[in-house]
């Protein structure tokens, strides 16, 4: 099997790179707002304050400029190794937009799951290739367990 070229490479570090920050902005916002984009809840009220302070935690652990550097060092065998390159990375990051655009308009627990199952995807992915410290990968399951039925 062929290798990525340089300019998949450069382009799956890139897009890499941006979806970690684009998961990190999200869980981070939800994380703080504690409700969806209608402006509903959308945690189970009695572990709404825990979910704050486990995030003010996580975000103090987790350092992500670290884990832009770990994307940044990805050999282009780690790409096809794991799917990061070419039509199969854009594939998973596209259904990732998609969910997204869905939650975004509707909000709702169930969207808010199925976003984090599509997340969850690439994500496991991306901790395989780098070794990036899947303490948001943790964070990331525990607010989509938290979240109330619709």
């Amino acid at each position: 099997m062929p290798l990525p070229t340089h300019d998949q490479v450069v382009d799956a570090h890139n897009k890499l790179r941006d979806f970690l920050n684009f998961v990190y902005n999200l869980l981070r916002d939800i994380a703080r707002r504690g409700r969806n984009p209608r402006d509903q809840p959308l945690f189970l009220e009695e572990i709404r304050p825990l979910i704050e302070d486990a995030w003010v935690e996580f975000e103090t652990d987790f350092d992500l400029d670290e884990s832009f550097g770990r994307i940044e060092r990805l050999e282009p065998s780690d790409l096809r190794s794991h799917g990061l390159y070419g039509k199969q990375l854009e594939l998973k990051l596209r259904v990732v937009d998609v969910q997204n655009a869905l939650f975004q308009k509707f909000g709702g627990g169930k969207l808010f799951k199925t976003l984090i199952k599509a997340i969850d995807t690439l994500l496991e992915s991306l901790f395989g290739a780098t070794g990036i410290d899947g303490a948001m990968k943790e964070i990331k399951d525990v607010l989509g367990d938290s979240v109330a039925e619709d």
